[in-house]
């Protein structure tokens, strides 16, 4: 992270104590409730978590569920409402009946959103491929967002420049996959991997996403493996990816870290409560 970056964020938090101080009212202690909720022909396993004036919605990467941000959603509710779930198929999630397509993902989160009453506009964070479900849900949805933070989003022309690079090796890396994976697991892994190849070169050039402050991190420390994905190459790709998405928008942050591996949560989850503060100030100005 650059000096402006630490500048801006560290001005960021100084400044949302202050609107704390006006804007939160009341007893800090986290609420929590935990529930199965029903979005048609199955039900998802939702918690929330906190009160307060802002709602944060949080997107799993792929193969994750709630558990995985159960820890960072605790540390983010004393100064707003958190909402975790988890998608079909995963923790104590119901399967759905068909395949989950991107799409249908993010019916299920708005229908989470209706029968859970949650009230918005929301913040939403996106891990990985949970950052796509975020990006399309803004899309479909803008009315029903007033900021961003994704971590380490997924992207994909990403998947597309690394079979440029190397096509024999990211074959080998989807047979694993294939053989490690079955059911409904093996066939939204398949969905997912046509959405990244099949989705048109300029697909994000042309998306068109609500006028919202946003942050963006991207991960940048040294990784030991050997996979295609750590080589130089793919990682400054990710990064390319990372500055179009940024580009897209017209006020918030790019931070590059170098402390944090792909899950930021685990290895800087400061970094996204500050990412969160940030937008939430941001919203506000904005108002």
């Amino acid at each position: 992270m650059n000096f402006y970056n630490k500048l801006a964020l560290n001005f960021m938090k100084i400044f949302f104590i202050l609107v704390l101080s006006f804007k939160v009212h009341g007893n800090t202690q986290a609420i929590q409730t935990d529930s199965m909720v029903s979005v048609g022909n199955h039900s998802l396993h939702v918690v929330t978590m906190g009160h307060g004036e802002n709602t944060v919605i949080i997107e799993a990467g792929y193969m994750g569920e709630l558990d995985d941000w159960r820890t960072f959603a605790k540390y983010i509710s004393t100064f707003c409402k958190v909402v975790i779930y988890s998608r079909a198929g995963y923790g104590k999630s119901n399967p759905s009946p068909t395949p989950n397509t991107l799409n249908d993902s993010v019916e299920d989160l708005r229908m989470i959103i209706k029968m859970s009453e949650l009230k918005g506009p929301f913040i939403m964070v996106g891990h990985s491929y949970g950052g796509l479900i975020v990006r399309k849900f803004a899309e479909i949805h803008p009315a029903h967002v007033k900021g961003l933070v994704f971590v380490e989003p997924a992207s994909e022309n990403y998947f597309k420049r690394l079979r440029e690079l190397d096509p024999i090796r990211i074959e080998a890396s989807r047979k694993r996959m294939f053989e490690r994976l079955s059911g409904n697991k093996l066939e939204e892994y398949k969905l997912m991997m046509a959405n990244y190849y099949d989705t048109p070169l300029n697909a994000l050039e042309i998306a068109s996403f609500p006028d919202v402050p946003v942050v963006i991190l991207t991960a940048a420390k040294k990784r030991n493996s050997k996979s295609l994905a750590n080589t130089p190459e793919a990682r400054q790709y990710w990064r390319e990816e990372h500055s179009k998405l940024f580009s897209k928008f017209s006020h918030g942050s790019h931070i590059v870290t170098q402390n944090s591996g792909h899950f930021i949560q685990v290895d800087e989850p400061e970094l996204i409560a500050d990412a969160v503060k940030s937008v939430i100030v941001q919203a506000y100005a904005q108002q």
